[in-house]
């Protein structure tokens, strides 16, 4: 499980308006919480090689329609612990809510390869079942 405040995709995920994050402990600690349903997100980061890289970026670039498909396709997704691709996630511990980002490490530095995405309901369940 990762921090909020290390998650390069934090600033997207705050400027969303179903998301609110509440800082606690004088502001050294902050819960971010999917605001319809009240659900706490759980972090995730996740290094992978570039194949099954791939697979999730072309999984984040299907159309809604064609996500279902893509997810069954992605299948399993395997960690690496020397990967070059890393996926940020969200995911509402109700399943209700879900925010994805990949990136590919450039040069020490995280660059993005996806912008953003955001799932809500059948599709964050959809997508959440991958973690």
């Amino acid at each position: 499980m990762s921090n909020i405040n290390n998650m390069v995709m934090t600033p997207a995920l705050i400027a969303d308006a179903r998301v609110t994050v509440k800082s606690s402990f004088f502001g050294l600690s902050k819960k971010a919480v999917f605001t319809p349903t009240q659900s706490p997100l759980r972090l995730y980061r996740f290094e992978y090689n570039a194949d099954m890289g791939a697979k999730i970026e072309h999984m984040l670039n299907s159309k809604a329609e064609d996500l279902e498909a893509e997810v069954k396709k992605t299948g399993s997704l395997k960690t690496d612990s020397i990967g070059n691709m890393r996926l940020e996630a969200f995911v509402s511990a109700d399943g209700e809510f879900a925010a994805l980002q990949l990136f590919r490490y450039n040069n020490f530095q995280a660059t993005p390869v996806t912008q953003p995405r955001f799932f809500e309901g059948e599709e964050a369940k959809l997508v959440a079942s991958l973690f």
